[in-house]
């Protein structure tokens, strides 16, 4: 996609046109934290599931 977006620059006979490198320097961005926060929303959810699972085993463990 990324290449989509520079091909039209050269086509425009401006590859230096500041409009397209805005445009590919955010989709790199965008890029980066998706990545970044779908690894900390990852490592959240499982640390929350991890204790859900943890409480019940020691509800189970208190109540036997």
């Amino acid at each position: 996609m990324d290449r989509l977006f520079l091909d039209i620059a050269d086509l425009a006979g401006a590859p230096e046109n500041r409009l397209f490198k805005v445009v590919c320097d955010n989709r790199a961005h965008y890029a980066w934290v998706r990545k970044h926060v779908g690894y900390h929303v990852l490592r959240y959810w499982s640390l929350l599931v991890g204790m859900i699972v943890w409480g019940k085993l020691a509800a189970k463990e208190i109540r036997i």
